[in-house]
């Protein structure tokens, strides 16, 4: 299925409807499974669609997430995943934020774009929107996030993927991102809303104070261990605001198309009206 663009840069796929449905999904478990992976699509994979888009599809049929959350993929690699999901049976809606006009994914301009990606089992609701952050101007990426409102086993859920600039690098605009990040995200949970979001952070677990700390609405899938994500060093995540979500474990596994590993994750929802 070829993506539909909804806006510059911005792509999505699946089945979208304009609010929230009205009758929820009969099966209401109150747990959920989530799956992260930087899958350096364009370093590592050079665009190419085979072996990391395999790992993907299997991990995903697998794992049986609600949610998943991509970086660093190019968009050809999520278009070709869609489609193995769907001829496999598992159904999913999702969309996909660029974040560079350069890469090493091959094709025309626009589809060597590549950047964050939500996938989710539960249908797309309203527009897709990208989040800007705070970027210096002349960089050929401009990191940033992209959002979806999704239905999260019968509950609007706002879902998130984002990737920011490494702090080995560039620690200012890092710093500044996670606060903007920080700042969108724990109003979007102060309101009310069930939020998740993650991604490649480029930062350690104890950076996060201003989404995990005192004033943060956040807690991470793998608090309990920290487990390592990108060589010795935990710098991905899964986040979910405090108010909807607890009983959290969470699970790493190494792979051998990216220099990053997988991360997934379990969580109990609690489901409205239940108990």
């Amino acid at each position: 299925m070829a993506p539909t663009p909804s806006g510059p840069s911005v792509w999505r796929w699946g089945s979208w409807v304009a609010s929230p449905l009205l009758e929820p999904p009969v099966q209401r478990s109150p747990e959920v499974r989530l799956l992260q992976f930087n899958m350096c699509g364009s370093a590592c994979n050079q665009g190419d669609t085979g072996p990391v888009v395999d790992l993907l599809r299997d991990s995903i049929l697998d794992f049986k997430p609600d949610v998943c959350l991509l970086n660093e993929a190019c968009l050809a690699q999520v278009d070709r995943l869609w489609d193995r999901l769907d001829l496999s049976g598992f159904t999913t809606s999702g969309c996909f934020g660029a974040t560079a006009g350069r890469s090493l994914c091959p094709g025309r301009e626009g589809e060597r774009w590549y950047g964050n990606a939500v996938l989710s089992r539960g249908v797309g609701i309203g527009e897709p929107e990208a989040i800007k952050l705070p970027n210096r101007p002349r960089l050929a990426e401009q990191r940033g996030a992209i959002s979806m409102t999704c239905d999260l086993r019968g509950t609007p859920a706002l879902v998130a993927s984002a990737h920011l600039s490494p702090r080995s690098k560039d620690t200012e605009f890092n710093l500044r991102q996670i606060s903007e990040l920080a700042r969108v995200q724990n109003e979007r949970a102060a309101a009310g809303n069930v939020v998740i979001f993650g991604g490649d952070f480029n930062a350690t677990p104890d950076q996060l104070g201003e989404i995990t700390g005192a004033d943060g609405q956040f807690i991470e899938v793998d608090r309990a261990h920290h487990t390592a994500t990108f060589s010795r060093h935990k710098i991905d995540y899964i986040l979910l605001d405090r108010a909807h979500f607890s009983q959290l474990s969470a699970s790493v596994t190494g792979s051998e198309v990216s220099d990053h590993r997988l991360l997934k994750g379990r969580a109990t929802l609690a489901v409205p009206g239940a108990g």
